[in-house]
């Protein structure tokens, strides 16, 4: 039969107990990284997103100088238009 000592025994409790160690923060590891890897892909969405909400409040912007320009051509004052007033393409010129 095998005999042990206690040597043995610490022997092999200090080894368990490194290797139940390295396994633990390589887990932690493994986590962290995935949520940076998440926290990453959320800021990327969200930088998406402003830049195409940017682009459309641009052109919102355009084509509202834009009708602007076609009213105050035709006569048309600032004051005149109401706030949702929607002017047809066939009104507008091609350069406007």
């Amino acid at each position: 039969m095998f005999h042990f000592t206690i040597r043995d025994v610490l022997w092999l409790t200090t080894l368990a107990a490194v290797l139940v160690a390295w396994w633990i923060d390589h887990t932690k590891t493994r986590i962290d990284w995935q949520q940076v890897r998440t926290n990453e892909q959320r800021r990327i969405e969200a930088e998406q997103k402003s830049f195409w909400a940017e682009m459309r409040a641009d052109a919102a912007q355009k084509q509202k100088a834009s009708i602007y320009r076609a009213a105050d051509r035709r006569g048309v004052s600032i004051l005149d238009l109401e706030a949702e007033t929607r002017i047809q393409k066939p009104f507008l010129d091609d350069n406007e």
